[in-house]
């Protein structure tokens, strides 16, 4: 038995249980997961896309645009993060600024680590992705402060 098949299978359960628990975030975000981990990578997009719609919560969108970076979708993955960036996400931020830098938009995404130290100060991902930029800029003493 792969893997996989166990995943199929415990998908295959709790999708059984979708009526009965409609608009339950916690189970759709398990089926999501549960797809991720059977390979069915539409069925995981679907879920993540009813999970946002039900709770309107970034994290839920940040798994979407995690599993279209995956998937090598960087295009559509941008366009739903840039679609996220009034909502104050860290998260959402710190992978936008990401795709910027992959397409050498430094100061775009100079723009949105900011912001996200803004968010919070103490935020390691933030301020190690700022320390990366200073480097990628030729600022070696930014880099260190």
């Amino acid at each position: 038995v792969e893997f996989r098949d166990v995943f199929r299978h415990e998908l295959e359960q709790l999708r059984g249980k979708l009526d009965r628990f409609q608009g339950s975030t916690a189970l759709i975000g398990k089926l999501a997961s549960l797809a991720r981990e059977a390979g069915e990578h539409e069925s995981e997009r679907a879920f993540l896309q009813e999970a946002a719609a039900v709770s309107g919560d970034a994290y839920f969108e940040n798994r979407l645009a995690d599993s279209m970076l995956r998937a090598g979708e960087t295009v559509r993955a941008r366009v739903l993060l840039e679609a996220l960036k009034g909502k104050d996400d860290l998260p959402g931020l710190l992978k936008l600024a990401a795709i910027l830098v992959r397409g050498a938009e430094l100061s775009r995404a100079r723009t949105l680590v900011a912001r996200a130290i803004d968010l919070d100060p103490s935020d390691f991902g933030a301020r190690l992705f700022d320390g990366g930029l200073c480097l990628a800029e030729g600022n070696f003493r930014g880099a260190i402060h």
